[in-house]
């Protein structure tokens, strides 16, 4: 099963992160990992998530490795599970608190 979220709706009006439940919380912290993971090797096609996945296949929690990417064309981040394929896309995460990108000024 794919998850697609946009990171910002998990963010206020100011772009801080409110009160969650647990699930949101729990789901928000995996993906603002990927998302940092992604921008920090940004110029790179494909990196891989310190933390690791947390699908539940067939009664346990998978711990395999997750990649992740940066589509350029749509800004998108894409990620998988090397061994379960748990999969996603996140939408809206630049300029966010995760976003590592260095950004240069001239």
């Amino acid at each position: 099963m794919a998850i697609i979220a946009n990171l910002r709706h998990f963010l206020d009006e100011d772009g801080n992160l409110p009160d969650l439940t647990a699930e949101a919380l729990s789901l928000f912290g995996f993906l603002s990992q990927i998302v940092e993971a992604a921008t920090l090797a940004y110029a790179l096609p494909l990196t891989v998530v310190e933390d690791h996945c947390n699908a539940i296949v067939n009664g346990r929690i998978c711990k395999s490795p997750i990649e992740v990417w940066i589509n350029f064309d749509t800004s998108e981040i894409g990620w998988e599970c090397v061994e379960c394929d748990h999969e996603g896309v996140i939408l809206e995460w630049s300029g966010t608190t995760w976003d590592r990108r260095d950004y240069v000024r001239h």
